[in-house]
């Protein structure tokens, strides 16, 4: 990797240009979003690539909590196991879920770099939902 501060010359793919005045953590996530998309191959479960096949996929979720159709717009399917749920895009993969979980922000605060994700609620969505999980977390932490 090379490093030049504000130059913009051509460059090849594996070099990363930094500016002196960036965030070194916004620069790091966008270099691994961009790699993440060159590898992107599609979903990881077609089959649940459509919300009717996710949902129907909930017929038997055992849990009252978080709704079989906030969990399938989300992109989650459920696996049959439990109460686990899986991405049918980046095949992330989650459980427990309770009342107050709010799908779409789970999915960005474990799976940031899906591309289904990304792609349905947006880069500031994801940051600001991973932010808001940290302090929802922070405040739940017990302190003697």
């Amino acid at each position: 990797m090379e490093i030049r501060p504000h130059s913009r010359p051509e460059r090849q793919s594996n070099e990363v240009l930094l500016d002196v005045g960036s965030d070194i953590n916004t620069l790091t996530e966008t270099f691994v979003r961009n790699q993440a998309k060159k590898e992107w191959r599609g979903p990881k479960f077609p089959n649940y690539a459509t919300y009717k096949q996710r949902l129907h996929s909930f017929a038997n979720w055992p849990r009252n909590t978080s709704s079989r159709e906030e969990l399938s717009a989300a992109g989650f399917y459920y696996t049959g196991k439990w109460d686990v749920t899986g991405c049918f895009h980046c095949g992330g993969t989650l459980e427990h879920w309770e009342t107050e979980d709010d799908p779409w922000t789970e999915h960005s605060y474990w799976f940031p770099y899906c591309v289904f994700l990304r792609y349905m609620k947006g880069d500031v969505f994801v940051t600001k939902s991973r932010g808001l999980h940290s302090q929802l977390m922070r405040g739940n932490d017990v302190v003697g």
